[in-house]
C-alpha cells in the first residue's frame, strides 16, 4: 500500500519575520535620510551665520574709521546722528541692545547702512560714548580707561616717576546684520580712543 505524500502545510512564520526585517530595514533608511537632510541643513546654518559675522564685521570696520574721523575733527563731544554717532550712551534693551538699532525708524541706522545687494545682507550700526552727557569726557560723567604705566626702563631712574598718561574714552559700537529671510545677527565691540 502507498501512502499519499501531502505537503506540508505553510507555517507563515518565514514570511512573518520578512516583514519585519523589511519594516525595521524602512525604519532604518527613513531615520538615515533624516539625519543626512538635518546635517545639510545644521551645515548649511553655520555657513550662513559665518557669513553674516563677517558682513558685520564690515560694520565694526566702517564705525572704527568714523570715530578716527571724529576724533580727528575734534567733534566726538557732540552728537553726529549723520555719522551714526551718539556722544552719550543710548538707552538699550534688556540684552543691552541700543533701541536706536532694533527701529526700524531711526534716524542713526537710516545713515551709512553697508549693503550687500548680491547677497540681499544689510549692515547697520551705532556707536555711543560712554558717557552720560555731552561735552568733554570726564571721569564724573564718562567710563575711562587708565592706561597701565610700564615701570622700569632704561630711563627711569628711582627719583623719577613715569609719565602721567591720559584717559581714554570708551567707544560702544553696535552692529546689526540682516540676511535674508530677515534673519538678523548683533554684534558689539568696544574701542578706546
Amino acid at each position: 500500500m502507498t501512502h499519499a505524500v501531502y505537503p506540508l502545510r505553510q507555517q507563515g512564520v518565514v514570511l512573518l519575520v520578512t516583514l519585519v526585517a523589511l519594516v525595521l530595514l524602512l525604519i532604518t533608511t527613513i531615520a538615515l535620510l533624516q539625519s543626512a537632510r538635518n546635517s545639510s541643513l545644521s551645515s548649511g546654518n553655520l555657513g550662513f551665520r559665518r557669513d553674516l559675522t563677517n558682513q558685520a564685521e564690515r560694520g565694526v570696520t566702517k564705525a572704527i574709521s568714523i570715530i578716527d574721523q571724529l576724533g580727528t575733527s575734534g567733534t566726538l563731544t557732540a552728537t553726529d546722528a549723520t555719522k551714526n554717532y551718539s556722544s552719550i550712551l543710548l538707552t538699550s534693551s534688556k540684552y543691552g541692545i541700543p533701541d536706536e538699532l532694533l527701529s526700524t525708524t531711526s534716524t542713526y541706522t537710516a545713515n551709512n547702512t553697508l549693503t550687500d545687494s548680491a547677497n540681499g545682507i544689510s549692515v547697520s550700526f551705532v556707536i555711543d560714548r560712554m558717557c552720560s552727557a555731552t561735552g568733554p569726557a570726564l571721569t564724573s560723567n564718562c567710563m575711562l580707561r587708565t592706561p597701565a604705566v610700564a615701570s622700569g626702563g632704561q630711563n627711569n631712574t628711582q627719583n623719577s616717576k613715569p609719565p602721567a598718561l591720559a584717559n581714554q574714552v570708551i567707544y560702544r559700537i553696535s552692529v546689526r546684520a540682516v540676511g535674508p529671510k530677515n534673519t538678523q545677527l548683533f554684534m558689539q565691540s568696544t574701542v578706546v580712543k
